[in-house]
């Protein structure tokens, strides 16, 4: 997963949209006919125009399966009557499927004959190749042809740059964060066997293999994020299922989309209702206890780092252990690509079966803004974010990740608001390239957040932003670094629900909840 959890955790992402900012084709196309119409009515006395209304068109949707969408729930139909409304445009979901089986499916669906009207493919270099067939072989649709005014305004051009072909556009971007995941070493296997911290993926792979033969390690770099990360999500999501659903039967966002303080809240939730067990490691790591409990592994690739966490509990059974975050690796593995501008995770297309292309670049265009994508994404629109807290005084584990967080905003990760760079930039989180590289060390760009946003037009415990923000500061953010105990984490997250926790769990579950 989060590529993706949260898919929530909730993710990553897994998800199906793209981000962008910006207004519908339709309300751009309609720009010179309402100053006509402006201008008539003036003369006329008569009222302004209404919003144009489209002929409702249902697309047939083929997507990956990195995260669920509200509007393709039972019972959240209103999401997709809103969608409708505004575009003109309903989603036939033909199939959601995993990333893995997703290339092989379009062959099949494409061979069958089948009409597809949209398309979602991964953006991962390794897939490039099947975007690039797709192409030759006249699936996909130009979309330089088409009307979609906030293409060049609101994307990242490096972003688009990467989907050029023959000088032709045929596929929407979706950027992920500079890292989808965190890789984390044995720091104390490093200085016991004299290495460095590895700078490339080879240096990496050689060296993590050196110290697990000479530690006798079987398995020296586990990945227990895609099974273990799961099952425990799994076991939230089925102990909340019976008692967290609306009067329409669908379920309340269990994750909260808030940020990091939520989900420590919801780990403490689960931990005190026996839901996770009370060893934190084995509870988390699943299959995986004997390597995580008794430090039997050399690296891994996690996308939660509670350096805190590993280091004080399996430093309990192991002396000396100490976990460290392994800054972003250059080169391949496993064949994948993982330059730094190599962004796009995601990539939606129109294939030369849609029936009615304007319907379909003006759904595009307005479920990729601010407003579809809160819309379509977490059923609910009109938000107005703000970033709850500043980090002048940000503690750090390492004088040198201090000048890139000074100054600059907390970081929340653009999962939680869309993941263009120009909505980023509305809340000041890609202004500081240094503070981006920092982050990058610590964050999967889903449940890895340092800070928190809230809607200011609907947030109504305010007094609890005060405290949250004391929190973070004090003690959450020293627990994630590794610079306080557990014991202090749950101190703190025992005070926030003290003072009225729940009362904001309610408020960000309500704005959250699709309408």
């Amino acid at each position: 997963m989060l590529k993706r959890i949260l898919s929530m955790s909730i993710v990553c992402l897994m998800l199906l949209m793209i981000s962008a900012c910006g207004t519908p084709a339709a309300s751009n196309s309609s720009s010179g006919s309402s100053a006509a119409s402006s201008s008539e009515a003036s003369s006329a006395g008569t009222s302004a125009p209404e919003a144009e209304v489209f002929k409702e068109v249902t697309l047939r949707y083929l997507g990956i399966n990195w995260g669920d969408i509200p509007f393709n729930r039972p019972g959240n139909s209103g999401v997709a009557d809103r969608i409708a409304e505004k575009t003109g445009v309903r989603i036939d979901f033909v199939d959601i499927v995993q990333p893995t089986d997703f290339n092989e499916m379009v062959n099949l669906k494409i061979a069958a004959g089948e009409k597809l009207d949209l398309i979602s493919m991964s953006g991962d270099r390794k897939d490039h190749k099947f975007y690039v067939n797709l192409i030759n072989e006249g699936y996909l649709v130009n979309i330089k042809g088409l009307k979609i005014p906030n293409l060049e305004k609101y994307y990242n051009p490096d972003s688009l740059k990467l989907l050029n072909y023959n000088d032709g556009l045929y596929g929407i971007p979706r950027e992920a964060p500079e890292r989808s995941f965190t890789v984390l070493i044995r720091n104390d296997l490093l200085k016991k066997h004299g290495y460095e911290m590895p700078k490339t993926f080879d240096e990496f792979i050689n060296t993590v293999s050196a110290i697990g033969k000479a530690e006798n390690i079987k398995v020296p770099f586990p990945m227990p994020w895609n099974d273990g990360y799961n099952k425990l999500l799994g076991s939230f999501i089925k102990s909340v299922e019976g008692n967290w659903k609306d009067a329409d039967g669908s379920i309340k966002p269990y994750y909260l989309h808030s940020g990091y303080v939520d989900f420590l809240a919801a780990l403490k939730k689960m931990y005190d209702t026996g839901v996770l067990a009370k060893d934190f490691s084995t509870a988390v790591y699943a299959e995986w206890e004997e390597a995580w409990v008794n430090g039997n592994y050399v690296a891994t690739m996690y996308s939660m780092p509670l350096l805190a966490a590993y280091n004080e509990y399996v430093g309990k059974t192991v002396p000396g252990f100490e976990v460290a975050l392994v800054p972003p690796l250059k080169g391949t593995i496993d064949g994948v690509y993982q330059a730094e501008n190599d962004k796009v995770y995601l990539i939606t297309a129109i294939t030369k079966d849609c029936v009615d292309l304007d319907a379909a670049s003006r759904y595009i265009d307005y479920v990729n803004s601010p407003e579809g994508f809160q819309l379509a994404y977490y059923g609910v629109e009109g938000v107005n974010y703000k970033v709850a807290e500043r980090s002048d005084d940000f503690v750090a584990v390492d004088p040198s990740f201090k000048s890139g967080l000074e100054g600059e905003n907390v970081y929340s990760s653009a999962y939680r608001v869309g993941s263009s760079d120009k909505l980023n930039n509305s809340i000041g989180l890609k202004k500081n390239k240094e503070y981006l590289k920092i982050q990058s060390n610590f964050s999967s760009g889903r449940g890895d957040d340092f800070g928190f946003v809230y809607d200011e037009n609907t947030f109504k415990s305010k007094n609890i932003l005060t405290a949250m923000k004391d929190l973070i500061k004090v003690e959450t953010i020293k627990v994630i670094m590794g610079q306080s105990s557990l014991d202090n984490w749950e101190k703190a997250i025992k005070q926030w629900y003290d003072l009225g926790g729940q009362d904001y769990i309610d408020d960000m579950t309500t704005q959250f909840k699709a309408k």
